[in-house]
């Protein structure tokens, strides 16, 4: 199994906190369920769930990035 649940764990709550909250809820709860499937030991329903919690986690931190840099460049042109 590659990575750990608890990481990406810890990364959803992040992304849910800082980046994109929907997204990072997402992520959280399927981090949650691969970190049940890892401690009932089957690894196969852990990494699928693992691997979309990532993917999740990873969208969520770009589109957060995104919405910032649009922020930025955005806010000389404020009234």
């Amino acid at each position: 199994m590659q990575g750990s649940p608890v990481g990406t764990l810890v990364i959803s709550i992040l992304a849910t906190c800082c980046c994109c909250p929907p997204l990072g809820f997402v992520a959280m709860v399927f981090s949650t369920l691969a970190l049940g499937a890892h401690v009932d030991k089957d690894y196969v329903t852990a990494q699928e769930r693992l691997d979309i919690a990532r993917r999740l986690n990873l969208i969520a931190v770009f589109l957060g990035l995104f919405f910032l840099v649009v922020y930025l460049l955005a806010l000389p042109f404020r009234w």
